[in-house]
């Protein structure tokens, strides 16, 4: 398996869409929380940024025995009108692909952060559905 450090415009733009207005669906006006060792934070969008990054430089590290420093990453806001939410999907899983190399990778805040984002990406991907529970169809065979 190989990793590698994801451009600034990756990260960028997973943060961006998570914080969008737009992106936000009718039913979850709030801003994008999560949980992290037992407090409640709300997404904001340059720590986002540097906590992301910080994994994926510390993940290349430890897949390669490596002590590169990590630079300060500017969270700078991306227009992600271009990309569907199954693009940032894909992105988040591209993003967690780079920085699960290390022990704690589960436990880390840029794992609840990447979830969040991914979260909020497929709740947009299945906005419209009125799925919830699932029952056969009555001549359905099983």
């Amino acid at each position: 398996m190989s990793a590698f450090i994801v451009s600034t415009y990756h990260i960028n733009a997973l943060v961006s869409f998570a914080t969008s207005p737009g992106t936000i669906p009718a039913h979850a006006r709030d801003p994008v929380q999560y949980i992290f060792n037992g407090a409640l934070l709300y997404l904001r969008p340059q720590h986002a940024a540097s906590v992301l990054y910080a994994q994926n430089v510390r993940s290349v590290n430890a897949r390669y025995r490596e002590n590169e420093p990590d630079r300060e990453i500017h969270f700078t806001r991306i227009n992600t009108s271009h990309l569907t939410p199954a693009d940032i999907v894909k992105a988040c899983d591209c993003l967690s692909y780079q920085s699960c190399e290390t022990d704690d990778w589960e436990m880390t805040e840029a794992y609840v952060i990447l979830d969040a984002i991914r979260t909020r990406a497929v709740r947009e991907l299945c906005k419209g559905s009125t799925v919830w529970a699932l029952d056969a169809p009555v001549h359905a065979t099983v």
